[in-house]
């Protein structure tokens, strides 16, 4: 009978932690990031506010599980290759990345290995397969139906483009590892005493995932595992490892941020991210200013594979997967599908309820996703809200894990 009980409270607890909206808003503190600084300043604020953090979560990754193997093989090959690698990027991007391991007391190949990670999951996790990894092995239909939809997707994402009245409006769910919300934090980049752009950023990390240059456009990034090209092939983690030996290669977030310092317009912008080349896979979501600007822009190391222009279309959408070429894992994470219904019976787009959207059972990630924004190039308004886990949360969490690693 005690037994019983105790059943039914923990799935009482479990139904209130994991319910429609499930998780809370964080406040995101704002740093200027002066570009006229050395590069090896102009993130000190930064790095000596979430030194800490950065260092529990480099320390919890190494640990955690099938990630933490990763990452160990992966520090073995960049303890090797380290200096080869590194001579590849701008002085400026190493006199950055040196400076966060001058904060963290010396990680040098942790914090490079951070800075390669959005172009490595993207290869990585093919081998871990994508319902395999973390939460969703062994239990993946249970899970699917909850808002633990895709279990423990690292580096899932949602954007959208839509016209409105206003101009493009830019939106995004940020989903990646749910202790990287402890060390969001607002930018805005400055040059001769303006700003540049702005950028919601992840300490430590020099690339740019979601940003916005007011009156010109907004960029924001999906991660892109092809499944045509990578079913359990290891030929595209070989190119990448290549790729970052090669100095033309830009790493994917980072190739956003060279846009935003060297491009003034929403075409110069797109034709970067379209022909530049890159380390590895990614999805691209641009919007400018105008009615019909904003692209989606599916990329390979060498060049675009398809792309999708919202011109007189009401919006256009990407997540994770090639839809054109019917990828079948979408219908195991159809959070693409859900937003089209809901967006389909919208008459005018607006920030409010692209943004409810977002947040729908369905299309939010209830463990990974760690940042919703909404942007409009042309009025300039960046809207962030990142996410955070209630205590309740991080407790089913780590006992739901850990459960289903035993098994």
């Amino acid at each position: 009978m005690k037994k019983s009980l105790l059943l039914i409270f923990v799935a009482c607890c479990f139904c209130l932690s994991f319910g429609a909206k499930p998780v809370k808003p964080l406040p995101l503190k704002t740093f200027v990031i002066n570009l006229d600084e050395p590069a090896s300043v102009r993130f000190a604020a930064v790095n000596k506010h979430f030194a800490p953090g950065m260092n529990k979560i480099l320390s919890k990754l190494k640990s955690s599980g099938i990630i933490g193997k990763i990452t160990d093989i992966i520090l073995d090959k960049i303890k090797i290759h380290i200096g080869q690698w590194a001579a590849h990027w701008d002085h400026e991007t190493r006199e950055e990345i040196e400076s966060v391991v001058a904060a963290l007391g010396g990680n040098k190949e942790e914090v490079f290995l951070a800075n390669l990670i959005c172009d490595l999951w993207n290869v990585i996790r093919n081998f871990v397969g994508y319902e395999d990894h973390g939460l969703t092995k062994g239990c993946y239909e249970p899970i699917q139906s909850s808002n633990l939809r895709g279990g423990f997707p690292l580096g899932t994402c949602t954007s959208m483009v839509a016209n409105s009245p206003k101009g493009p409006v830019h939106a995004r769910n940020f989903d990646f590892l749910k202790d990287l919300h402890s060390i969001q934090y607002n930018a805005i980049f400055t040059r001769n005493g303006k700003e540049l752009y702005r950028a919601t950023m992840v300490a430590g990390y020099q690339g740019v995932f979601t940003g916005m240059k007011a009156g010109k456009y907004a960029i924001t990034e999906d991660s892109r595992t092809p499944y045509e090209k990578w079913e359990k092939n290891p030929i595209p983690l070989i190119d990448v490892l290549l790729n970052f030996q090669k100095k033309d290669y830009l790493r994917t977030t980072f190739l956003i941020r060279k846009a935003f310092e060297t491009c003034e317009t929403f075409e110069e912008a797109r034709e970067l991210l379209m022909t530049h080349k890159m380390a590895s896979y990614l999805y691209y979501t641009i919007s400018g200013v105008n009615h019909g600007e904003g692209t989606i822009i599916a990329r390979s190391p060498k060049k675009a594979d398809y792309y999708s222009d919202l011109k007189d279309e009401k919006y256009i959408i990407v997540t994770n997967f090639d839809y054109w070429a019917k990828d079948p894992r979408e219908a195991q994470d159809p959070r693409r599908l859900v937003a089209i219904e809901k967006l389909d019976k919208i008459k005018n787009y607006t920030p409010a309820n692209l943004y409810d959207v977002l947040v729908a059972d369905g299309v939010m990630q209830g463990f990974c996703t760690i940042l919703t924004i909404t942007m409009i190039p042309k009025t300039g308004e960046y809207n962030p809200t990142a996410w955070q886990f209630t205590q309740f949360q991080n407790f089913f969490y780590q006992t739901l894990y850990y459960q289903v690693k035993k098994k």
